[in-house]
């Protein structure tokens, strides 16, 4: 795990408290705990739907929140902000 553990309180890529990742955090390539990804995202560093646009990962986002039993008004307010997060940021950069 890396030196500032924690630091990132959100996945930046699905916005997950990371507190929250069941996981404890995604996997980097020596199998070390990542503090800016989940284990939803990130496995073995790389993330598990690489090809994922922001709007189809504000569609699964939004999904597994409602299966947790989150208000839908709660999961639009979530999944607004994913652009925000480092992922969506290297994406729209790359793509000025």
């Amino acid at each position: 795990m890396s030196t500032n553990m924690r630091s990132n309180k959100h996945c930046q890529s699905c916005g997950i408290k990371m507190d929250k990742d069941p996981e404890g955090g995604g996997t980097l390539t020596d199998l070390s705990r990542s503090d800016e990804y989940c284990s939803f995202c990130l496995h073995k560093g790389n993330f598990t739907d690489p090809d994922i646009s922001i709007e189809e990962m504000r569609e699964k986002v939004k999904n597994r929140l409602i299966g947790y039993g989150i208000p839908s008004l709660y999961t639009a307010f979530i999944t607004r902000r994913l652009e925000k997060l480092k992922r969506w940021k290297k994406e729209k950069a790359c793509l000025e």
